[in-house]
């Protein structure tokens, strides 16, 4: 059975979605090494995330966190071009064990 490979944003995680913690080391891994030792794609998900991270922020008073809109509309273009080349590069190294499944490219059009 092959190996779902989600691409997607959320706060702390994404877009390439790791979703096993290695408890050796404290990180989290799709599980699949081809990927997880890929330095192209390690630096562009590490990139996205942090561009997405920034788009957060947090009241003083515990109220809890605002995702900023107009900042979001301003970096789609760049995340999705990102998103894209994270695609490419998993179907480049895919030896045929996984499948992309990508729910971030439709909400950055």
């Amino acid at each position: 059975m092959k190996k779902e490979i989600k691409i997607q944003f959320d706060y702390l995680n994404g877009p390439l979605w790791k979703d096993k913690l290695n408890v050796k080391t404290g990180e989290w891994t799709t599980g699949i090494p081809r990927i997880d030792n890929d330095k192209a794609l390690q630096i562009l998900n590490d990139e996205a995330g942090k561009m997405y991270e920034s788009l957060y922020s947090f009241n003083n008073d515990n109220s809890g966190c605002q995702f900023n809109n107009d900042k979001y509309s301003q970096i789609k273009t760049q995340l999705l071009s990102i998103v894209q080349t994270i695609i490419d590069r998993l179907a480049t190294i895919n030896d045929g064990t996984f499948v992309v499944v990508d729910k971030a490219t439709k909400s950055l059009l």
